[in-house]
C-alpha cells in the first residue's frame, strides 16, 4: 500500500532552518509530534517513507509505502485530545 502526499508550498522560497526557528513553540512542538506519530507507524508496520522535493516548483512529495502482508495485528489505542 501506498500513501502520497502533495504539498505545493507556501509561494516563496525559504530555508528549512529558516522555517524552523520562526515558527511558534506550540507549532513547533505539534509538528514535531506528528513526526514522532508518523515514525512509530511506519516502524510498527515495517513501512518506509521517502522525500522528494522540487526546487523550482516548491513541490514537496512524502511517499508511505507498507507491504500488504502482514502477519501481526497491530492495535492502535483510542487517544483524546
Amino acid at each position: 500500500m501506498e500513501v502520497v502526499i502533495v504539498s505545493n508550498g507556501s509561494g516563496k522560497p525559504s530555508s528549512r532552518s529558516e522555517n524552523s526557528a520562526s515558527l511558534p513553540a506550540e507549532q513547533k512542538e505539534a509538528s514535531d509530534l506528528i513526526l514522532i506519530l508518523v515514525k512509530e507507524i511506519l516502524e510498527k508496520n515495517r513501512g518506509a517513507m521517502s522525500i522528494e522535493t522540487d526546487a523550482k516548483s516548491l513541490k514537496t512529495l512524502l511517499t508511505l509505502k507498507f507491504p500488504l502482508e502482514r502477519r501481526n495485528v497491530v492495535y492502535y489505542a483510542p487517544i483524546t485530545l
